[in-house]
């Protein structure tokens, strides 16, 4: 520690709390997790206050074998509610755009095959991964229609009127 080197850290804004020693070992025998013992301490449940709960339950031998640890994996994860029907809409005029990954939920849930609605290609360009692209295609990004949205390769895409807003920019300079 800086202090025990002469080093003068009243200025610091948040200084270091040592875990007292009885209340920890009361926590932890108490508890079930490492998240359990910092809230029996009133700490705030982060990676930092878990890193310094662990290493000073270490320091101390304490037992922690009673512990039943969750991993993330272990974890099951909750089923997403059903989006279809919110995404796959008209957008009101001046709406944001949904992004990609909710209007492949939604496409995914409805049963869309994931592949280019042109050349049938599935995601794969000389053995690696591609991402296909979603195309409106009537070229309006707030028609989520069903019937207004297809899977396309990139190069399928390119060649659409619609492509990075082709359409649009026709429509400008033929009223400028």
């Amino acid at each position: 520690m800086p202090h025990e080197h002469g080093i003068d850290t009243s200025h610091f804004s948040h200084p270091r709390v040592t875990i007292p020693e009885g209340p920890l070992r009361a926590a932890v025998a108490n508890s079930t997790s490492y998240a359990e013992v910092m809230r029996a301490l009133a700490l705030p449940v982060n990676d930092a206050n878990h890193r310094r709960v662990q290493v000073r339950t270490v320091q101390l031998g304490l037992d922690t074998t009673h512990f039943t640890r969750q991993t993330r994996r272990a974890i099951r994860p909750v089923a997403s509610k059903p989006i279809a029907d919110e995404v796959l809409r008209i957008l009101p005029k001046g709406s944001y755009r949904i992004n990609r990954a909710r209007l492949c939920a939604a496409l995914d849930e409805i049963g869309l095959p994931y592949e280019c609605t042109r050349c049938g290609n599935t995601g794969q360009w000389q053995g690696k991964a591609m991402t296909l692209q979603i195309d409106h295609i009537n070229g309006d990004w707030l028609d989520n229609r069903r019937g207004n949205l297809r899977y396309l390769c990139p190069n399928c895409h390119s060649i659409t009127a619609t492509w990075c807003g082709r359409d649009r920019r026709k429509e400008r300079r033929a009223t400028a």
